[in-house]
């Protein structure tokens, strides 16, 4: 039978900002009667098979409690069966982007770069968090367990969950869920939020329609996703898109979309052998949501054979860490090809580097797009087009700079005309 809801019970509409909530609890009076029923109804709903509202509603009148305590702790018992649990507030909240469940009472979000930790918020035991685990992935048809113990899924909202639970997280259940930039939707947001400058956005833009081959590269959170989605966006709608990622974020407004997510539960399925399949499917674009491994060779075999206007993405602190990752994740799997041979195939085929950064305040910046020029003994040459060049930090923290474009003709601008794209003549000519 399904419970009442809070709105069912007592006609109250649930608060939705954290304030909000924050009075909502101490309007229930006694903090350490709330924390002791609280926890007691939860243990209550872990050890049940299925909801049962009449021993639920047993234990809470075991209590004298106002209509507005009641609520307030039917509003709770719709977050655990419905909602996120402890989390739910974390979530509604707009500013968050980020909660990490270190333990049951560590609890951690990230707001506008800085992580705090929330003192109000907690689960009960190690036992709870995994079986909040459990629901959400059980709505999802996924599991997790002792034999599979690490689990990235992408929930119905769209957020990112991961999850590492024992005997590989020692102390407990670990859980993280990376929501999404909701503010940022399309270049024009990034332009007024300072990541890139007009100049910045026209290059990559003329970049995607003369069909260069563009490496994003960045540090963990810094937007390198957000920023692929943008540029994917800017494909004419015209042409064939096949995308593969590990968990499906892109969210792509052209018509001829085919979207591939990696599920190695089935057949040990990888990012390579879509990457291949996908070669017989007639894209004009292969967008990869991250190279991590043996697929860095499929796609410069990919753009060895006459596929353009790949765009992808690689963990890596400077545009010179992402060259070096790719020759590694090459070399793995092709030992018999020279470090010479593998430089010279990433040079021929990759066309732009841009990387991405969440500074220290905060902020996102594209902080360098740069090309490659050649090959020679020390390694592949590259060359920067736009920077952010950092200049220090005020007595607010706050990162201090400017973007800079070097005048010289990029190789790449020059492909691009030859592409009959010709609208940068006032970046590089005047």
């Amino acid at each position: 039978m399904a419970y009442k809801s809070l709105i069912d019970y007592f006609g109250i509409a649930r608060k939705q900002n954290m304030t909000n909530k924050v009075i909502e609890y101490e309007m229930f009076g006694d903090n350490l009667l709330l924390h002791t029923l609280k926890n007691k109804v939860v243990q209550k709903l872990i050890d049940m098979q299925n909801y049962n509202e009449k021993e639920i509603g047993k234990l809470i009148n075991e209590y004298k409690l106002s209509e507005l305590e009641k609520g307030f702790i039917y509003n709770i018992i719709d977050n655990e069966l419905n909602g996120y649990g402890p989390l739910t507030e974390l979530i509604d909240y707009q500013n968050i982007n980020e909660i990490m469940v270190n333990s049951k009472d560590e609890i951690y979000v990230e707001v506008d770069g800085k992580i705090i930790k929330q003192d109000n918020i907690s689960f009960i035991s190690n036992e709870h968090i995994l079986k909040f685990i459990e629901r959400i992935l059980k709505s999802l048809n996924k599991t997790i367990n002792i034999n599979d113990p690490i689990i990235n899924v992408r929930l119905k909202e769209g957020y990112k969950l991961n999850a590492i639970i024992p005997p590989i997280a020692t102390n407990g259940p670990i859980l993280t869920i990376k929501k999404n930039i909701d503010s940022i939707t399309n270049i024009e947001d990034m332009l007024r939020m300072g990541i890139l400058t007009p100049y910045m956005a026209r290059f990559l833009e003329s970049a995607i329609l003369s069909k260069l081959n563009i490496l994003i590269c960045g540090n963990s959170g810094s937007g390198k996703t957000l920023l692929l989605n943008m540029l994917t966006n800017l494909i004419p709608n015209e042409e064939r898109i096949i995308t593969i990622e590990e968990i499906t974020e892109l969210k792509i407004k052209s018509p001829n979309v085919i979207s591939f997510e990696v599920n190695k539960n089935y057949n040990n399925v990888s990012t390579k052998d879509l990457i291949n399949s996908s070669l017989n499917m007639r894209p004009d674009r292969l967008i990869v949501g991250e190279i991590r491994g043996n697929e860095a060779f499929s796609i410069i075999e990919a753009l060895n054979i006459g596929l353009e206007g790949i765009i992808t993405t690689t963990y890596a602190n400077s545009p010179t860490d992402a060259l070096k990752r790719l020759e590694t994740y090459i070399m793995t799997d092709n030992k018999e090809l020279s470090k010479q041979v593998i430089m010279e195939y990433i040079a021929n085929t990759i066309d732009i580097i841009v990387h991405i950064e969440r500074l220290s305040d905060g902020r996102r910046k594209v902080v360098s797009i740069s090309e490659l020029i050649d090959v020679n003994a020390n390694g592949i040459n590259i060359k920067e087009i736009f920077a952010f060049n950092k200049k220090g930090i005020n007595d607010k923290k706050f990162v201090l700079g400017e973007f800079v474009l070097y005048k010289y003709l990029p190789n790449s601008y020059i492909k691009m005309k030859e592409r009959g794209i010709d609208n940068l003549k006032d970046i590089f000519e005047e």
